[in-house]
């Protein structure tokens, strides 16, 4: 991911994507912590608390498309700067909320050929209770370039 990014400004989101960031985020079963766009009341209200970054996971599940972006060499790039761009600024606006402070995304953008085009998918969650921890080794990845973006990360750019 970092060979993806060196030479990425960060873009101008999509409206999608910048409805998804303003529309910011609700409180959920459990205390969870949900993109306001994303969580129905009708989902799973039995959430425990054993099960909060899962369900976030779960939940707060985005596409990011790069239908409006050139195929070409450069593709790979601008899908990783764009989805990390989207992720970091729906963290800004989870700041300050309870949970937030063990907000986290995985960003995962194709680098094979064959799935170039297929978008880049961004994943938030919390590190309470069971949460997604295969992301420890994102070397392994090795048909997506991967990144996991904290709470930190998303202060640090103001």
């Amino acid at each position: 991911m970092h060979d993806l990014l060196a030479a990425q400004a960060a873009p101008d989101l999509p409206g999608d994507l910048r409805e998804i960031v303003e529309a910011g985020w609700t409180t959920g079963p459990a205390g969870t912590l949900l993109l306001a766009v994303q969580y129905r009341d009708r989902w799973n209200p039995e959430v425990g608390e054993a099960d909060v970054g899962a369900y976030e996971y779960e939940i707060n599940d985005i596409h990011v498309s790069t239908a409006d972006l050139p195929v070409d060499e450069g593709l790979p790039a601008r899908a990783a700067a764009r989805g990390l761009t989207f992720a970091l600024r729906a963290m800004e606006r989870a700041a300050g909320l309870p949970g937030a402070d063990l907000l986290a995304a995985v960003v995962s953008t194709p680098i094979d050929e064959e799935f170039l085009e297929s978008g880049t998918t961004v994943k938030f969650f919390t590190r309470r209770g069971r949460h997604p921890d295969w992301f420890d080794d994102l070397e392994r990845f090795q048909l997506d370039g991967v990144a996991l973006v904290e709470m930190p990360d998303a202060l640090g750019r103001r």
